[in-house]
């Protein structure tokens, strides 16, 4: 399905047309949800980004990273020499921190011994705003086998929103339920990550 079927299915439970766009801004967050729920394989996205190649020291800013959620890997291109993540517990004290990195503020500070001219870097991103408005149209894999936990959700949510507690109970239910097989039938990364 694409969002704007899940929205109208959702609109044909509820039964509401005056909340259209309750029901809009729930099917987002239906996904966001679910999407943050694990670390499924296809919201892995990786890249190679170009960095100062004469600087052992480097500074990604976390908004040059699109809609990043949570760091998988971060590592010298094109080799396996990975750098390990620097433990809050860490920072401030005399630790060795040479081929590591860590995150503070909005940026990544990555502290290398070999340089190199661009990183290998893998984060999970947090899914797009979904919107079926021309000219943009904007949809997610999870909507493609995930559709009754999304729209399950996002009907529980409405029905909460106009009071109707015994359909929003229901509903939430459901949308546990097919999470539940969701999770169990789609891909979660749980290899390597920093």
């Amino acid at each position: 399905m694409n969002f704007t079927e899940v929205v109208d299915e959702v609109l044909a439970i509820v039964k509401r047309p005056d909340k259209l766009a309750a029901i809009r801004r729930e099917v987002n967050m239906a996904v966001t949800y679910f999407s943050s729920a694990t670390t499924f394989s296809r919201d892995l996205y990786e890249h190679t980004l170009s960095i100062a190649p004469n600087e052992y020291t480097q500074l990604v800013p976390l908004s040059s990273l699109l809609r990043f959620r949570h760091m998988k890997y971060i590592k010298r291109a094109g080799t396996k020499n990975y750098l390990k993540r620097l433990a809050a517990s860490e920072l401030g004290t005399s630790c060795d921190n040479q081929d590591k990195w860590y995150i503070a503020g909005s940026s990544i500070n990555i502290a290398m011994t070999a340089l190199a001219p661009a990183i290998d870097i893998a984060y999970y991103q947090y899914p797009p705003y979904l919107q079926s408005t021309a000219p943009v149209v904007v949809d997610y894999w999870m909507l493609e086998s995930g559709w009754p936990m999304i729209i399950n959700r996002a009907s529980a949510k409405v029905f909460a929103d106009i009071g109707d507690d015994s359909s929003a109970k229901l509903h939430e239910t459901y949308a546990r339920i097919d999470y539940a097989d969701f999770f169990a039938t789609n891909e979660k990364d749980i290899g390597f990550s920093e």
